[in-house]
């Protein structure tokens, strides 16, 4: 128990840590670290200060665009990932692509975003994936409820904008899974995302997250409920992590696909995202696909990147008028 805490103290304080706190109590202990780098309010206050990425070496140059495997420095970590840039001198939209779970061991960089980073690149968007901390040849570090992979993405594209040939306004996001919950914590982080695309969702509620998990019996849900403890002994950190709490802040229409055989992610938490964003008053396109399950295939899968390629051509790179859709 001494280990743990001094774990989890050294941690937040690694973070750095600003003024709004909350103490998780163990029943026996009392007090076992502060986790106040946890809440949104404090994500939004943190300035994200990174060098520009390095480029490692070049993976594959076809005449279009050059793929890269790059690092960059998160939180004090050297995190990878993949950077493919069109062909020409920009500066150029940029699309962040952020895969869902992976067993760490068997993810290698590309995996769950090489596809459609090829597609925006052909298109003429840098597109950048992060391999999150403890994936790829990224350092191991905490992610204490996708909250690290958030910080990595913000590095991430803070890191990015220093680039000549990337146009910092010109930002879109897209995440599958694990993945399109990282999007989701970031766009009610930052106002200046010009739009985002999510596939088959975790829930924007961290509380329904968390059931999830501790359903499906895997040990992440465990050592949640060991550190934060549950929603009804914690109700404050949960509802200050959850991003469905902030929607009035989003600046960014999003995109929402969901296979309607999601035996993984349930269909209903995208349903969620989308009503609780159209209450907010914000701007949503919902596709649904029958018989399709966690990951789009096939036509379904064509047919969502049209989509999807559509969108941020139209709110990325052009930058026309909003609208509103729904199927």
């Amino acid at each position: 128990m001494l280990k743990n805490r001094r774990l989890l103290l050294a941690v937040a304080v690694f973070l750095s840590v600003i003024p709004l706190t909350w103490y998780i109590r163990d029943n026996s202990t009392g007090p076992i670290g502060d986790v106040s780098f946890m809440a949104i309010e404090n994500i939004r206050i943190k300035e994200f200060k990174p060098e520009e990425p390095e480029i490692i070496k070049t993976i594959e140059d076809n005449k279009i665009y050059k793929s890269y495997l790059i690092t960059y420095r998160s939180e004090g970590l050297r995190i990878t990932g993949l950077m493919n840039v069109p062909e020409g001198k920009g500066p150029f939209p940029v699309i962040f692509l952020n895969y869902g779970h992976y067993q760490f061991k068997k993810y290698r960089t590309g995996d769950g975003t090489k596809e459609a980073a090829d597609l925006f690149a052909r298109n003429g968007y840098v597109a950048v994936s992060p391999d999150y901390r403890n994936y790829g040849g990224s350092d191991k570090g905490s992610e204490l409820f996708f909250t690290g992979y958030v910080y990595d993405l913000m590095n991430l594209i803070e890191s990015v904008k220093r680039l000549k040939y990337v146009d910092k306004d010109r930002i879109g996001l897209e995440g599958h899974s694990m993945g399109a919950a990282v999007v989701v914590k970031t766009i009610v982080i930052r106002k200046n995302i010009k739009a985002a695309a999510v596939f088959g969702s975790m829930s924007p509620d961290d509380i329904e997250n968390y059931n999830a998990l501790i359903n499906w019996g895997v040990p992440l849900g465990k050592e949640i409920k060991r550190i934060f403890g549950t929603p009804e002994n914690n109700p404050e950190l949960y509802y200050k992590m959850s991003p469905i709490n902030y929607f009035k802040d989003v600046s960014s229409p999003v995109i929402i696909h969901i296979g309607e055989e999601d035996k993984n992610t349930s269909p209903a938490w995208s349903i969620t995202l989308r009503d609780a964003l159209i209450k907010a008053g914000k701007k949503v396109e919902y596709y649904s696909y029958p018989a399709e399950g966690h990951t789009l295939e096939g036509k379904a899968w064509d047919e969502a990147m049209k989509r999807t390629l559509t969108f941020f051509d139209q709110y990325v790179k052009k930058g026309r008028p909003l609208r509103q859709i729904s199927n």
